[in-house]
This record gives structure tokens, sequence and C-alpha cells, in this order.
């Protein structure tokens, strides 16, 4: 699978996007073939909502909405959203949105609140097109617990999805 990301001028520090991202970038699909993700500097792009611009090009942001969460689900602690084309499965934007009303979001002890690294893992997921997996050990699952970082790593579900 190969996709294209922009580098928006707003994002989260690259020591927890970077290992979010690379963690789908491992994965051996067959005969030393890996997912590949090629990354373009982009302009600034706003950092306030997610959008999709029909008419000119897209930036994929990534957003933490630390004040208010403009969602439906109160207590989801991300939301990704695709904009793709229904009939070849074309992604042409994605944002990511992290919930920073839900409780501690932590880069550094997992027991302290959140995982960020493991919530971006996951949504990242997203972002290169796999929805939610029914196993219960998977990245992808779609319940995850505060107080561990076991999204970090794919499992073998996670690899076998990103690569087909």
């Amino acid at each position: 699978m190969s996709t294209t990301a922009t580098s928006p001028a707003c994002s989260a520090p690259g020591t927890i996007t970077h290992p979010a991202f690379a963690a789908w970038l491992r994965p051996d699909c067959g005969g030393g073939v890996l997912p590949t993700i090629a990354v373009e500097p982009t302009t600034r792009a706003r950092c306030d909502d997610p959008e999709y611009n029909q008419d000119g090009g897209n930036a994929n942001v990534l957003i933490f909405q630390d004040s208010t969460w403009p969602r439906n689900s109160l207590h989801a602690l991300a939301l990704t959203t695709v904009w793709f084309n229904p009939e070849n499965g074309r992604i042409y934007d994605v944002d990511v949105e992290v919930n920073g009303t839900v409780g501690p979001l932590t880069i550094t002890t997992p027991e302290a609140g959140a995982d960020l690294q493991s919530i971006l893992t996951h949504e990242f997921g997203h972002f290169l097109g796999l929805s939610h997996s029914e196993d219960d050990r998977a990245v992808m699952r779609e319940a995850y617990d505060a107080g561990n970082d076991d999204l970090r790593a794919l499992t073998a579900d996670d690899a076998a999805r990103i690569c087909a």
C-alpha cells in the first residue's frame, strides 16, 4: 500500500507521530515488500477543523481539541475523518482529531492516563484506510483502555490488514 501524507504546519512533536506512523511501515508484506508512505511538505494548514477541499489541495492535519470536543461521541479519545472515493477506495484527505478534554494524555508513563502514541498508532491505521478489527488484541480493535501502551506495536492481524 502506498499513500501520500502532507506535513502540516501544526502537528504533534515528531517523537510521538513518527513512531506511530513507523509502526505501519514495518510489516513484511512478503518478499521483503514493506508498506510505504511519502511525506510532502505543504503550506500552513488551518488546524482547527477537519475539512476536505474539492477544488484544490488538501493537507492531512493532526488536530488537538483541548478546550472543547465538537463531536457527538463525548468519550472518544480521537476521531479520524477520511474522505475517499467509494468506487475505487482512493483516499483524498484524512484529518485526525485528538480529544484532549476526556482526561490526561501521556507521552511517557501510560499508567498516568491515555497513551498518546497508542492512540495515534490506532488513528493512523484509520488514516491509511483501515477499519476496526474484531481481533481484541489488534491495534485496530474498537476499544482502548487508558493506562497501557499496548496499541504501540502491530499484531499479526494489523500487519495482514495493512499489507492487504
